[in-house]
């Protein structure tokens, strides 16, 4: 793929500087907002056990430990909000799967989306060829429930 010509760019420039109203696209509502929130309150009532919470708090920690394999690839790992996502994630991803109940499945299931960003890897992991769903995976392997 090339770079548009300075005219094209020029106008992705002007276009994106306007700013529109929500209504000017013409999108069509798939749930209401009364909805959404009454899935979020769903979500809050699925069950996680204590072992699926050990489970994400490892997987995070892991992030952390600098007895990793990959702890050379990783600057900065995930902050607490990693667990708070994945604890959420896990929850709605159930409640999706017609469950009451959190399983190990689902946590693995949204790691990576959850993950991807939250880990901010080290130069060593592009001399490496690695990117962060690679260490992610890594991490699925290493950690049992």
């Amino acid at each position: 793929m090339t770079y548009p010509s300075l005219d094209e760019e020029r106008k992705i420039m002007e276009d994106n500087i306007t700013l529109r109203k929500f209504d000017d696209f013409k999108l069509n509502a798939v749930i209401s907002p009364k909805d959404i929130l009454h899935m979020q309150e769903l979500v809050k009532k699925i069950y996680i056990g204590d072992h699926v919470k050990s489970y994400i708090l490892s997987i995070v920690e892991k992030t952390r430990d600098k007895n990793f394999k990959f702890a050379d690839c990783i600057s900065f790992g995930s902050s607490p909000r990693a667990s708070i996502a994945l604890f959420i994630a896990s929850k709605a991803r159930a409640l999706m799967s017609g469950r009451s109940f959190v399983l190990p499945e689902d946590v693995k299931e949204v790691c990576f989306d959850v993950l991807r960003h939250r880990i901010i890897l080290s130069y060593k992991a592009t001399i490496r060829g690695l990117n962060s769903e690679d260490i992610i995976k890594e991490i699925l392997d290493e950690v049992h429930v």
